[in-house]
């Protein structure tokens, strides 16, 4: 027994002093100046390299890119932790919480100024899935409401005014759920109602001709259109209610005036 704590000892004692963390710092010219591209850390064992703790890569004027914390998983190197991603300027363009790649809790997204855009929930993916908020360049809130991840996939018979799921393979796109409320940017309620659980798209085709022939090339550009659902009510710039209009299947049935 006595041999064999020793073995053990010396196995830890080997796997030790084998390993060391080295600091990482790739730098390059640019107009005469040595920049900073990538800085971190790498846990060197038994000839491997393994990236461990904080990076931070930077943009071609060494201003950070993103800093974010690493681990690795299937052989992959992922974003574990909290993340910010950066504007070429330097300003914060958006802060989230990642787990092995995956966005989970909220992602915070601001514009080149500082000024917060948006603030969504993602639940260990990469589309926006629970609450939802969307803000003015003055700070009052534009939108709110709940997405749904992966919506289905619908088309609109505008003949037979009926809905149909065309595939139960979900869009690539999350779905407006619920009820959802749009404000003027004095902070007064716009308008409110409720989204189905689908999308639909649009098919706008670019005209790569010179206009005067054939399109040369037939993509379509699929733009997702939500559906709206039920009674939506429109108000003034006071927050007064003063039009209502109803939906079935997704269509007008025409607005009401509110006495």
């Amino acid at each position: 027994m006595r041999y064999f704590f020793g073995f053990i000892l010396l196995i830890i004692a080997v796997s030790y002093f084998s390993c060391r963390v080295v600091t990482y710092v790739d730098k390059r010219s640019v107009d005469g100046k040595t920049v900073i591209r990538e800085r971190g850390r790498y846990l060197i064992m038994n000839d491997d390299s393994i990236p461990v703790g904080k990076w931070t890569k930077y943009n071609s004027r060494g201003k950070p890119q993103i800093k974010a914390k690493y681990k690795i998983q299937n052989g992959s190197w992922l974003c574990h932790g909290r993340v910010k991603e950066y504007f070429p300027s330097g300003n914060i363009w958006k802060t989230y919480k990642a787990s092995y790649g995956k966005i989970v809790g909220y992602q915070v997204t601001y514009d080149d100024s500082s000024r917060k855009v948006s603030c969504l929930h993602f639940d260990r993916g990469t589309l926006p899935n629970g609450r939802a908020i969307y803000y003015y360049p003055n700070g009052k809130i534009k939108e709110e409401g709940t997405y749904g991840d992966r919506a289905a996939i619908c088309s609109l018979d505008s003949i037979a005014k009926k809905i149909t799921i065309l595939d139960s393979v979900p869009s690539y796109y999350s779905s407006k759920v619920g009820v959802w409320k749009e404000y003027y940017n004095n902070g007064q309620l716009r308008s409110y109602g409720e989204y189905l659980r689908c999308i639909k798209y649009d098919n706008y085709i670019p005209n790569y001709g010179n206009g005067k022939g054939p399109l040369k090339e037939t993509t379509k550009v699929k733009i997702p259109v939500y559906i709206k659902n039920g009674v939506w009510t429109y108000c003034d710039s006071a927050g007064s209610p003063k039009e209502t209009e109803e939906f079935v299947n997704g269509f007008s049935q025409g607005r009401k005036i509110i006495n």
